[in-house]
């Protein structure tokens, strides 16, 4: 759930519980939440803005140009062949900045990362240019579609029609793909754990859209609140789903983000509070969208909805079912 191992069997019985801290309970059936309390309030559904509506779209053209560079490297024929297509390229890149969220989330001490292409307004007390995350994800993803491409053949070509003979090559490539890329996912999670102890540190962490980080403590200058700013109830919002929020209400960090989000626009920000609560917002139409409760865990039945979602615009099928 925590994206740091695949997927695997869903816990036994109708449902579980897991007691997250002082009055904070997740309710479990298989893969999918049926609801959390928090304190005193109850969230039945989480908000997955990451996979769809206007932060979504801002951070999909940084998923293309990753698509793009793997596809330079591997060649198209095996990025087809591989699980990444379509969607799962989304999933990992995606899947890395849930995982960045949850480790500042796990510290309790409460965070702030800032996702923009400007350093205006910004004063670092570290600077630090950090861009190993981004290019061990390139290196990741293009191990990974070998790895997958060299498998799929293997079954397709030759198990598929038990053929007694299989080209050594073919198993030699998908061995050292397999190893590549398993290297590769401990590097991953040492550069997300590294970012994530950034946090602890007063200040926002700033990476840019291809998540190559700039520093760590940064201050936000810019001191004048937003006028419009609106909780969103939906992951994609429509006027009727917006409800006006006073910025005031809220604490140091999140009117800082919320003032620097407002003043650049193409930016995403993501707050965490000490209590575990990650806001997401970002403008959309010259207004401020904030949403609660971000969707960061891999909940199984989430994914499949939007595998299939994937599946069926290219195929016109469900995941699992391409012939």
């Amino acid at each position: 759930m925590v994206r740091e191992s695949p997927p695997s069997y869903s816990a036994p019985g109708l449902f579980y519980a897991i007691a997250e801290g002082t009055a904070e309970l997740s309710v479990y059936r298989e893969h999918g939440l049926m609801a959390r309390l928090r304190q005193d309030a109850v969230v039945v559904g989480e908000h997955d803005v990451l996979w769809r509506g206007p932060i979504y779209k801002k951070l999909l053209p940084s998923i293309r140009r990753l698509r793009k560079g793997v596809i330079e490297e591997v060649g198209r024929e095996v990025y087809d062949a591989s699980y990444f297509s379509p969607g799962g390229l989304e999933e990992e890149w995606l899947g890395t900045l849930s995982r960045l969220l949850i480790g500042i989330q796990r510290y309790r001490h409460g965070g702030a990362l800032l996702i923009s292409n400007s350093k205006d307004d910004l004063r670092f007390k570290y600077v630090l240019r950090y861009d190993r995350l981004a290019e061990c994800l390139r290196r990741r993803a293009a191990h990974q579609a070998r790895e997958s491409a060299a498998m799929h053949k293997i079954h397709d070509e030759y198990i598929e029609y038990d053929r007694k003979r299989l080209p050594m090559r073919l198993y030699y490539d998908e061995g050292v793909a397999q190893d590549e890329a398993k290297d590769c996912d401990v590097e991953l999670t040492g550069c997300v754990r590294f970012i994530s102890s950034l946090s602890r540190v007063d200040g926002l962490i700033q990476c840019d859209f291809g998540l190559k980080f700039n520093g760590f403590g940064a201050e936000i200058l810019f001191g004048e609140d937003p006028e419009c700013v609106f909780q969103a109830n939906t992951s994609n919002p429509s006027d009727k789903d917006l409800v006006p929020l006073e910025p005031s209400h809220f604490g140091m960090r999140h009117r800082s983000m919320m003032r620097f989000c407002a003043h650049h626009p193409d930016s995403v920000g993501f707050v965490v509070s000490q209590d575990g609560d990650i806001r997401a917002m970002t403008v959309e139409a010259k207004r401020l969208y904030v949403w609660e409760n971000v969707m960061v865990l891999h909940l199984w039945k989430e994914y499949m909805n939007r595998m299939n979602r994937r599946f069926r615009k290219k195929y016109g099928k469900d995941f699992g079912k391409q012939s």
